[in-house]
């Protein structure tokens, strides 16, 4: 299967072994709209060179989050939450239940489509990504021994000016679970979401970082419905829980039908 097999123009490039053992690159393509896009690539046996890949991508992850739990979980009426997640949020563990109610909360205050009532938002999810970065950051300093053995993928999405559009962060554990790879997380803001970005970065992944590797477990939040419902349908086999995510595991036959 050829990486790009519905993009028109594609340019590879490839800087190994750099940047104290990280390797990188990158490709150029066109997205439907003849918009020129740009994958970066990163593979790393280090969690502090990804997080400090990361840290520059969190206002990326509150532009992706900024919408979500309002259109997830409220109906726009009442701005009460939708019956089907209440159950959810109900058998979140308490410190993700408490998380999820106080982002509902907030939220209220700032529902609309307004200027301002997105910035707020936006805002709001800034602050909540840079301390989840930091208490990563204090996880690594305690228990830098949970990161030995890891490879670890970032894959950074740029548009024309090479402005962010979204990211993804992949890790395997060979010792662990051989050949099999976690994609811990995948977001896009809004304007680039719905563009292919996703199939494209799987198959990156698929036929230059790893080519060998056989299993995926791709997380899902516990209130994104929609999602867990297309991988279910697509044969992803629900394989465990981490908090407040579901975790889908997927063979690659599997997911290159799912990618065709």
């Amino acid at each position: 299967m050829a990486i790009l097999k519905h993009i028109q123009i594609l340019v590879f490039v490839l800087f190994p072994a750099c940047l104290l053992g990280m390797e990188q690159g990158s490709f150029t393509t066109q997205d439907r709209l003849r918009n020129k896009i740009t994958f970066e690539w990163y593979k790393t046996t280090s969690y502090e060179q990804v997080l400090n890949l990361e840290k520059p991508l969190m206002p990326v992850w509150a532009e992706a989050f900024a919408d979500l739990t309002r259109d997830f979980l409220l109906d726009r009426t009442t701005l009460q939450i939708k019956k089907e997640y209440v159950e959810i949020i109900e058998s979140l563990p308490k410190e993700a239940k408490e998380w999820r109610i106080n982002a509902i909360e907030f939220i209220k205050k700032h529902p609309s489509d307004t200027d301002a009532d997105r910035k707020a938002r936006v805002e709001y999810y800034t602050q909540d990504a840079y301390e989840y970065l930091q208490n990563e950051i204090s996880e690594l300093q305690q228990h830098s021994e949970k990161f030995l053995d890891s490879i670890f993928f970032v894959v950074i999405v740029k548009n024309e000016n090479q402005e962010p559009l979204g990211y993804a962060f992949l890790k395997t554990r060979p010792i662990d679970v051989p050949n099999t790879v976690y994609f811990d997380t995948m977001v896009f803001v809004p304007g680039a979401q719905n563009r292919g970005f996703a199939k494209i970065l799987v198959r990156l992944f698929l036929e230059k970082l790893k080519p060998e590797t056989r299993g995926f477990v791709f997380k899902v939040l516990a209130w994104n419905l929609p999602a867990q419902t297309v991988y279910r349908n697509h044969g992803c086999t629900e394989c465990g829980r981490d908090g407040s995510v579901f975790l889908f595991e997927v063979g690659r036959e599997t997911l290159e039908k799912m990618l065709q």
